[in-house]
């Protein structure tokens, strides 16, 4: 298990510097950053777009970016601490938290991040409009997000009665 850890602490990491790379290019390209935005699946025509919208648009996605990165970190941390054998300590049980604390906040992110958008698309237009949506995978995010903060929590709980049971033993 620790060899497995490690790779995928590696792997992790060289996910995170990847999406760093590949998010700063994207300021210089603007026509990557115009599929970036088109595979968040917004139903507007990007044709119209100038350059600068994009740039703002992908500022403000920069925000779920950000989650994103500290989702991978937690992950990461918590490969580090398989990958050194460490398996039921407190530090796992805040990792997992972390993870679930993440992945609960990256879909209502997203929510947000929609009418932003939309708003910069229809700027300067006669009529501006709003897009919000929930998707169903914003919603398993959340879910998944939830069950990881409950199995964190349990596993800081587990920690704290198994010091408390060797402190009477």
């Amino acid at each position: 298990m620790p060899e497995v850890a490690r790779v995928l602490t590696v792997v992790t990491l060289a996910a995170m510097i990847a999406i760093v790379i590949f998010v700063a290019y994207s300021f210089i390209d603007t026509s990557l950053a115009k599929a970036m935005v088109l595979r968040q699946a917004l139903s507007f025509p990007l044709d119209d777009a100038s350059e600068g919208t994009l740039r703002m648009m992908m500022g403000i996605g920069l925000v779920a970016m950000l989650v994103q990165l500290y989702i991978l970190n937690s992950v990461r941390d918590l490969f580090g601490l398989y990958a050194r054998g460490i398996f039921l300590t407190d530090d796992n049980g805040h990792a997992i938290t972390r993870i679930g604390l993440g992945l609960i906040t990256l879909p209502l992110v997203r929510f947000i991040l929609e009418p932003l958008w939309t708003l910069l698309l229809t700027h300067g237009l006669d009529e501006r409009s709003v897009s919000i949506s929930v998707s169903s995978t914003g919603i398993g995010l959340m879910l998944g997000g939830i069950l990881m903060l409950m199995i964190g929590r349990s596993m800081s709980e587990a920690v704290r009665l198994r010091l408390e049971n060797e402190a009477f033993v």
